[in-house]
């Protein structure tokens, strides 16, 4: 998603680009389909643990931070392969960061 598709941004972009992904992902994430995760390096999941399970079940998925129903994963099969990222899990919810204790 970008804010230069919402109406209110105060930056636009060319309507006529097409994404690659499924149509409506952002807005309907139960139209995931497995060719659509190369074109991203992260992905934001919201909801119950089963969802978060069944996600990394399915895919390569590096938890980068959890708090809730709120996780955000690396993609290891994704975009941006090779971009330094630091491994180190945040657990907002234990009250640690950055994997120190």
């Amino acid at each position: 998603m970008s804010f230069a598709e919402l109406q209110t941004g105060i930056v636009v972009k060319d309507p006529e680009v097409r994404k690659p992904w499924t149509r409506d992902l952002e807005w309907i994430p139960d139209l995931l389909k497995d060719e659509d995760l190369a074109f991203f390096s992260h992905l934001l999941v919201i909801g119950p643990p089963q969802k978060h399970q069944a996600l990394a079940d399915r895919y390569r998925l590096i938890p980068v931070v959890r708090s809730h129903d709120v996780g955000l994963y690396e993609n290891a099969d994704g975009a941006w392969q090779g971009f330094p990222v630091d491994r180190r899990v945040t657990d907002f919810d234990q009250g640690h960061h950055n994997g120190s204790r």
